[in-house]
């Protein structure tokens, strides 16, 4: 389930705070997190808050990636709100 979709490109401690409050606002049961560029920060970060991470390490590119999910979405594998109703 896709609760919400954020880009942009922002200072590292605005990056964390917007993860942080969207931890807050949906509780998941863990964050997934890419380790790589300032994923492994955010990683190390948000793990001295005690927040349940667990790193992912991509094995594509983000291309790839977003190809492979694709997929998922088209075969309605993932819900996810409109865009027009974000």
């Amino acid at each position: 389930m896709l609760l919400e979709a954020w880009r942009g490109k922002v200072p590292f401690s605005a990056f964390k705070r917007i993860v942080i409050d969207g931890f807050r606002e949906y509780e998941p049961n863990r964050l997934l997190i890419e380790k790589k560029a300032s994923g492994i920060s955010l990683l190390q970060e948000l793990r001295k808050g005690n927040l349940p991470v667990k790193p992912v390490l991509p094995d594509r590119s983000k291309k790839s990636r977003a190809h492979a999910a694709e997929i998922a979405f088209e075969q309605g594998c993932v819900w996810h709100m409109d865009r027009d109703r974000v």
